[in-house]
């Protein structure tokens, strides 16, 4: 045989086992993962919220865990903007297989009630409540307001001249100082809220002296508490937290004000019930370890979690209480 009848030969044999090469791996591409296999890949959890807050802290943690439970590395994208909308609408729009998840808020309870967004509750598969907070009140070290009957009588004399934040306008903590606001019988707009991406740039404000409250969760201003930047002067809960004792509640204080926000992980509407099964079990073998206790103590949170039953029946109580809360405040009609 001549060398080139070699050569051709040679080139032939090898034209087919690429097409051949390039055939499995598109029949390999194609096929359904199953349920055993998952998960295969890395799984990325959307953070609604900017990197530092008390959301971020919670998905990180608790990426940290799934990813030693599922033996898969799982990523945390901080998608903040448009009040909550950016990833929470990023994550009702991705590929219902398991790898994209959601640390949903409150706030998934709110967007739509403010025309903001079509999402809403219905858009996910609720898999597991991480963390449940109540509302609290901090002030700057130097504030002239010791206790929170000092911050009602100066915003009681002076309507509308101090500002607040700690999230978006219209969000929980939007809530929480309208809820505040109400029973101390002031107007909602006593206090001027200034919208931000989070309770970290709402504390940021806060001790630049860009504003004057923040109302958040103890635990996302607990490094700037230990800092001694910011005093916390008020719990909204019907009982202290116990990870603040000597902190009051605002019923101690005379004023019935409680309002609670929440985290949990949820997947795209249509994810395979067995794969939710699968991230469920992993999410309670995370929540029972001694690391992930040790680290919500770490940043001043309690372990407070909830299955994925009693998530769907938050999401559909939070959706009727917040809307009706929103009305009262007059941030929507």
């Amino acid at each position: 045989m001549s060398s080139v009848r070699k050569a051709k030969q040679k080139f032939s044999i090898g034209v087919v086992s690429v097409c051949l090469g390039m055939i499995l791996i598109g029949c390999g591409q194609g096929r359904e993962e199953s349920p055993d296999e998952f998960p295969s890949r890395a799984i990325q959890i959307i953070c609604p919220w900017g990197a530092g807050g008390g959301t971020d802290t919670v998905s990180r943690i608790c990426a940290k865990g799934l990813q030693e439970v599922l033996g898969a590395r799982v990523n945390v994208i901080n998608e903040a903007g448009g009040a909550g909308v950016s990833g929470h609408a990023a994550g009702a729009k991705a590929k219902p297989d398991g790898y994209t998840l959601t640390m949903l808020t409150a706030e998934i309870d709110m967007m739509h009630w403010r025309g903001l967004t079509d999402v809403g509750p219905t858009n996910f598969e609720p898999i597991m409540i991480m963390n449940k907070v109540c509302g609290s009140i901090f002030v700057r070290e130097n504030s002239p307001w010791q206790t929170m009957q000092d911050l009602r009588n100066a915003v009681q004399e002076n309507p509308g001249k101090f500002t607040a934040s700690g999230t978006a306008k219209g969000g929980i903590w939007h809530l929480a100082c309208a809820a505040w606001l109400s029973a101390c019988g002031l107007s909602p707009d006593a206090l001027t809220w200034v919208p931000s991406t989070g309770a970290a740039a709402g504390l940021q404000q806060l001790i630049s002296e860009g504003i004057d409250v923040v109302f958040c969760s103890p635990a996302e201003g607990k490094p700037l508490l230990d800092a001694g930047k910011v005093r916390l002067i008020a719990i909204l809960s019907s009982e202290r937290n116990p990870m603040f004792p000597d902190v009051p509640t605002c019923v101690e204080q005379g004023v019935n004000a409680e309002i609670y926000g929440w985290a949990g992980l949820a997947a795209p509407i249509g994810t395979p019930q067995p794969i939710l099964n699968r991230l469920e079990d992993a999410l309670q073998e995370v929540a029972a370890t001694k690391d992930f206790e040790t680290s919500m103590h770490n940043v001043g949170f309690l372990v407070d979690t909830e299955n994925a039953q009693r998530f769907r029946e938050i999401l559909q109580a939070d959706d009727i209480q917040f809307g009706q809360l929103l009305k009262d405040a007059g941030i929507v009609e």
